[in-house]
């Protein structure tokens, strides 16, 4: 049996830490034994339910938070920082000595000559879309010496990586299987926006559609952490300021997102940048109809009657809106069949596993 350690910033965040959560409960456990190590414990609420829950719920997997551990400004408490981690995972990696470690992350991503020097693999699992800039490049190459293999979950981010001579593989985020959700009830339309509050999501966009709509009995809901204090707050005042304030919910982080695809018409994402687009997919096996900005990474894994809007032009994304407010649910019947068989043949969660189950073995080898 191996034993893999993956390594989270924190174990309730965004969509890596969903991946990541669901590869720990489903990985075959009579091949491989499980050690979670949660970096940022304190911003992940260590006691909060949801961590319990999902710790009973995995009681053959080991856990350890660490303390002390965040992403501060300033060089000397990078440092500081920096020190207390390595203090922290040498006593776990002296004590667990796991054949695999995988981390995602730029703090956890700089221990990896540690890892090696307790004899385990390293993988990195590259998130974003690569492209840090070059000072951070030169900052990840030099981790890379002591990474075995870099894994990409999106193909712009192995493009990227190709484009710079680092060799990666490629394997894309899964999502898990359900069955159309009925339609929502109410006569109010209701716009759903699954994504951490930050400027990189672009929330901005569809709040400056709003006026444009032409259907006034709307409800939008911006669901997702709130990590960007100052830009929700100035997502609200755009809000006040165009009079749209009372059509929108900013509703923060929850677990039970099923419950909000049930309610919602239409689903729409603006970001600026992707890692992998789980929030359109998660739209195809729900049975919702999803409107995204035209980057090229919500392209990559878009079904062919797929609808996009440049991140920068709200009246376009307000048309598309518009368009779709006036059709009825028996028109877009087909397309919905269609994407939800699309997104359970190319990206069934059961995949996602069982490719990472194959690295493994690969690479201890």
């Amino acid at each position: 049996m191996k034993k893999v350690m993956i390594i989270f910033s924190e174990l309730f965040y965004g969509g890596a830490e969903t991946q990541f959560r669901e590869l720990v409960s489903r990985i075959n456990k009579s091949e491989f034994a499980v050690i979670v190590v949660v970096s940022g414990a304190q911003a992940s609420n260590a006691d909060s339910e949801n961590v319990k829950k999902y710790m009973d719920m995995n009681s053959e997997v080991g856990f350890y938070f660490l303390k002390h551990i965040y992403v501060p400004k300033s060089i000397v408490k990078k440092i500081r920082v920096y020190y207390l981690f390595r203090k922290q995972m040498k006593e776990i990696m002296e004590q667990e000595r796991p054949d695999i470690t995988l981390v995602y992350n730029g703090i956890e991503l700089s221990g990896s000559s540690l890892y090696k020097r307790f004899g385990s693999k390293v993988i990195f699992s590259e998130r974003e879309d690569g492209n840090r800039g070059k000072f951070k490049l030169l900052r990840y190459k030099w981790c890379f010496r002591n990474i075995d293999k870099i894994v990409c979950n999106s193909k712009e981010a192995q493009r990227y990586y190709s484009s710079k001579n680092i060799i990666s593989d490629y394997i894309p985020n899964g999502i898990e299987k359900h069955e159309i959700l009925e339609g929502a009830q109410g006569s109010i339309y209701k716009i759903l926006v699954p994504a951490r509050i930050a400027k990189v999501k672009n929330q901005e966009l569809l709040i400056k559609a709003l006026p444009y709509l032409k259907r006034k009995d709307y409800k939008v809901v911006f669901v997702g952490k709130q990590e960007d204090k100052e830009y929700l707050t100035y997502l609200q005042s755009l809000s006040k300021e165009n009079g749209t304030s009372e059509h929108v919910e900013f509703m923060g982080f929850t677990n039970n997102m099923r419950r909000l695809y049930q309610n919602a018409d239409l689903v729409v994402l603006p970001s600026k940048m992707e890692g992998f687009t789980n929030v359109l997919l998660e739209s195809y096996m729900y049975g919702r109809l999803c409107l995204v900005s035209d980057i090229v990474m919500n392209k990559d894994v878009a079904a062919g009657s797929q609808r996009f809007f440049p991140v920068d032009d709200f009246k376009c994304l307000a048309d598309h809106i518009n368009k779709l407010m006036e059709i009825g649910m028996d028109d877009i019947e087909k397309e919905i069949d269609t994407n939800h068989n699309y997104v359970i043949e190319q990206f069934a969660l059961e995949n996602m596993v069982s490719q990472y189950e194959k690295l493994f073995l690969d690479i201890v080898r």
